[in-house]
């Protein structure tokens, strides 16, 4: 079976090989399968939002130094525990926040 390690690094290199390079690239999660199969590797990283020159998307600009303003992103990748080979990439829903 590969570690943890050998799991993040694949996964990583594989996010980085479909979506290119990403500044706000980041590990969020790492969980064994409850079988201990699949290594699923939760990798966020950052979109820039679209502007649409309206007033708020000039504001939100504004806001972020004068920078397109982004939003959080999250991938999980599954990597076979056994062979290293990546099986799945699925967009993961961010959980809502408590306040």
């Amino acid at each position: 079976m590969i570690d943890v390690k050998d799991a993040v690094t694949i996964a990583v290199d594989y996010f980085l090989q479909l979506f290119g390079p990403n500044n706000g690239l980041r590990l969020e999660e790492v969980e064994l399968s409850a079988n201990e199969s699949t290594w699923l590797i939760t990798v966020g990283f950052e979109v820039e939002l679209p502007l649409n020159g309206s007033t708020i998307a000039v504001m939100q600009r504004l806001a972020h130094g004068g920078a397109s303003p982004t939003e959080r992103k999250y991938k999980v990748v599954s990597v076979d525990a056994e062979s290293g080979t990546v099986r799945a990439v699925k967009m993961r829903q961010p959980l809502e926040r408590v306040s």
